[in-house]
């Protein structure tokens, strides 16, 4: 039974699968992720701080001995929304190499979305047309497909680290702010909505830390839970009641709140006004939630 490990540098967070794979298909697996930030401030200076850059390089040298560890065979590691669009990407690519031994691939918006519903179908097992949506950090993919394959696929630059720091300088937020920020995801979304309207799919299905934090949330869940998480439902109604709830309060009331880690505290509104602004568009007032995301994509897609 071959062992595999895989790294997603994202836009908030790096992340780890280790998965056992038997059959052509996951049969054990765990996660980790630790909250870098790396592209805090990407957007506006289009550069990776040093700080969010260090404490990358650290995680990724955990990582990489807790795969080592666990016997992988093999290491992929992805970067995301972040890196490609910094100035400064092939400085950092260079130096985790030298530092960590560890080769990245930075790959395009579409490609995330095609490994984001790889790994969502691994999930689901739906047979029937779906709708994937993917809230990072930087960006937000759409996909529409089947087991077939995929139909349609958009990579947008809006994601939860994006539009906080593009939007938000107030604690708490203020109604300008919330407004500024709604007709930014309208106009940005506009066209691939209207897309998206043309296609035929059942389910929608949402992926990222976003969405899994709209899960934990609503569940109220202290300690994350993947098998809760997974194929778990939200409601255009839940979602407009966690932002009733998160709208007026400080980034440290925010914190206290069961089911959201501290450190997404900040970004939080943000992303969810993202999925909120989507539902509302295509009118759709449901969806369920999947754990199974880009990284057992990356296992489908270079491992099976």
């Amino acid at each position: 039974m071959p062992n595999y490990a895989v790294i997603d540098m994202g836009t908030n967070s790096i992340r780890l699968l280790l998965a056992k794979v038997e059959g052509g298909r996951i049969v054990e697996s765990q996660k980790e992720l630790e909250m870098t930030r790396l592209g805090k401030g990407v957007d506006e200076t289009k550069l990776l701080s040093k700080e969010s850059m260090d404490a990358t390089v650290e995680a990724i040298k955990k990582f990489k001995a807790k795969a080592e560890a666990f016997g992988a065979e093999a290491l992929k590691v992805i970067a995301t929304s972040a890196v490609r669009d910094a100035s400064n990407r092939a400085s950092f690519v260079k130096r985790v190499l030298e530092e960590t031994g560890v080769e990245i691939e930075v790959i395009s918006g579409q490609t995330e979305a095609e490994l984001g519903f790889k790994g969502v179908l691994a999930g689901v097992g739906s047979d029937e047309p779906i709708l994937v949506v993917d809230i990072g950090g930087g960006s937000t993919e759409f996909i529409v497909g089947d087991q077939k394959g995929i139909e349609f696929a958009v990579s947008k630059d809006v994601g939860a680290v994006r539009m906080t720091g593009k939007h938000f300088t107030k604690d708490p937020i203020i109604r300008g702010e919330k407004e500024d920020l709604i007709q930014n995801i309208d106009e940005i979304l506009e066209e691939t909505l209207e897309l998206v309207k043309e296609h035929v799919y059942g389910q929608i299905v949402g992926i990222g830390g976003t969405l899994t934090t709209i899960s934990t949330m609503k569940q109220e869940m202290q300690v994350y839970d993947s098998k809760k998480v997974q194929n778990s439902e939200v409601t255009k109604d839940d979602i407009e009641r966690i932002l009733n709830e998160l709208e007026g309060m400080t980034q440290s009331e925010r914190q206290n709140i069961p089911g959201l880690q501290p450190k997404r505290a900040d970004i939080i509104y943000a992303g969810i006004t993202i999925m909120d602004r989507i539902l509302k568009k295509i009118n759709k007032f449901d969806m369920i939630v999947s754990d199974s995301d880009n990284l057992e994509g990356v296992i489908q897609t270079y491992f099976m």
